[in-house]
């Protein structure tokens, strides 16, 4: 079976082991990798390590500009213009506020994350059941209260 183009597929083993601390306070920590996996988690403090993990950054960040592209119907040459920091495209992206990223083309509306909820959550959320066993019993209830009162 073939892994979905956004996935992840892993391969290798890691192990990492924390024992109990020495009477200075210290947690002594030891890494494993199994010889075949020295890429699955790159070491940064080595010349090799830096270049897998800048490798894998450039991957992640290539693949996030293919989304924004294909769902904002930018072309890819011209999205590291709409992104930047800086009129150099060379600088790279950063955080905009909502006018800003509108005026970029990057987002159609704002919304507040109550309304962004309550949205979703009206389309794609379970609808409350009106008929069935359940239902018929919060009926009930409803109607046992309303007369106790």
């Amino acid at each position: 079976m073939k892994p979905p183009d956004d996935g992840i597929a892993l391969s290798g083993f890691l192990i990492a082991l924390r024992l109990l601390p020495f009477a200075s306070g210290e947690e002594p920590f030891y890494e494993f990798r199994s010889s075949h996996a020295q890429a699955k988690n790159p070491d940064p403090s080595t010349e090799k390590g830096k270049a897998e993990s800048q490798k894998v950054l450039d991957l992640a960040e290539a693949k996030f500009h293919q989304a924004i592209a294909t769902g904002r119907k930018i072309s890819l040459a011209d999205l590291p213009a709409r992104i930047s920091a800086t009129d150099d495209s060379k600088d790279g992206g950063r955080a905009f506020d909502a006018s800003e990223a509108q005026s970029r083309g990057l987002i159609d509306t704002a919304e507040t994350r109550d309304a962004f909820y309550a949205r979703i959550f009206a389309k794609y959320g379970p609808k409350p059941r009106t008929s069935g066993r359940r239902a018929m019993m919060a009926k009930a209830k409803a109607a046992q209260a309303t007369a106790a009162t």
